[in-house]
């Protein structure tokens, strides 16, 4: 077994007994109030109001395909998957028995 195979089931094995121990994190407390909390929701409700969902969507796609695209023109990238291409071939001879 490795050392972060290990880790990484301590850490689910910490988490599901903190879920068992807090009541699934409802009884744990909040970095800022309440009304803080409420007040950040509603403003970022309001926000969301005011881009549509085809918006976001089409945001999203775009920002996928150019990242996409980097990654495929990255320059370089026909070097690095084929070195052997670029080297003349030798002339084999045929093996000896």
């Amino acid at each position: 077994m490795h050392s972060t195979s290990a880790a990484g089931g301590l850490l689910f094995v910490l988490t599901g007994v903190a879920f068992l121990v807090f009541d699934g994190m409802a009884s744990l407390g909040s970095v800022v109030e309440l009304e803080t909390e409420y007040a950040w929701e509603q403003r970022l409700a309001e926000v969301g109001a005011l881009v549509s969902d085809r918006t976001v969507l089409l945001a999203l796609c775009a920002v996928a395909a150019a990242g996409a695209l980097a990654v495929l023109l990255r320059p370089g990238r026909r070097a690095a998957q084929d070195p052997a291409a670029d080297e003349p071939e030798q002339a084999r001879e045929p093996a000896r028995s």
